[in-house]
């Protein structure tokens, strides 16, 4: 089919419903999108059950940035901000940006989590068993996330490294750290390393 086209000229001086009209037509919605930017949005009662101690909900105005070229790809870009000329800014600067648009490109969405092990003498024999045994506590790390792993993310490796601190003035204390790398998919991550590093802890324990 067409390529779908993020030029739309005269759309700032479109009514609302005429704004999502030529959004829908131009295959940047789909009808459950359209239904959604119709309807209320966020009520009173969702909004309790999301959150602790709801008092009420707060609301901005939700624009869309045109123009958009990524990647070789169309795109409308929604921008939530209350201060003027923002988005229209962004429209145009993307504008003058066209045909070529912009290019991006990004890593895996890896975390890092750390758990630290400290012993009087015998660190490096701890850290030779624990990298003998780095298999063993990926595969049980992933076995708590079978719903990440279904998705493609999950423990990718482990890690190992003696430190040595060593500040003027104070003792100096050998220690060893422990670093597992988490592919989070879609999610942020912070409660999942942290989940994963308060499962993890034990296990390194018994192995050193």
């Amino acid at each position: 089919g067409t390529a779908r086209s993020s030029r739309m000229s005269g759309f700032h001086k479109a009514s609302v419903p005429e704004r999502i009209s030529k959004l829908s037509s131009s295959g940047f919605l789909t009808e459950e999108a359209v239904a959604a930017l119709s309807g209320p949005g966020l009520q009173l009662p969702e909004a309790a059950s999301m959150i602790e101690n709801v008092i009420t909900t707060f609301k901005l105005p939700m624009g869309v940035s045109l123009n958009m070229t990524i990647n070789g790809k169309d795109y409308v870009v929604p921008m939530v901000v209350e201060e003027p000329s923002v988005v229209a800014a962004v429209s145009n600067v993307a504008r003058m940006t066209r045909p070529e648009g912009f290019r991006t490109s990004s890593t895996d969405p890896v975390m890092i989590g750390q758990l630290h092990v400290h012993k009087d003498s015998g660190l490096a024999e701890a850290k030779a068993k624990l990298e003998a045994s780095f298999d063993e506590l990926v595969d049980l790390a992933n076995s708590w996330q079978p719903r990440l792993v279904k998705r493609g993310g999950g423990i990718r490796g482990m890690e190992a490294k003696l430190l040595t601190y060593d500040e003027p003035g104070e003792a100096v204390e050998e220690t060893m750290c422990v670093y597992f790398f988490v592919d989070c998919r879609d999610a942020m991550g912070a409660n999942l390393i942290n989940t994963t590093a308060e499962k993890l802890a034990p296990e390194v324990e018994r192995i050193t």
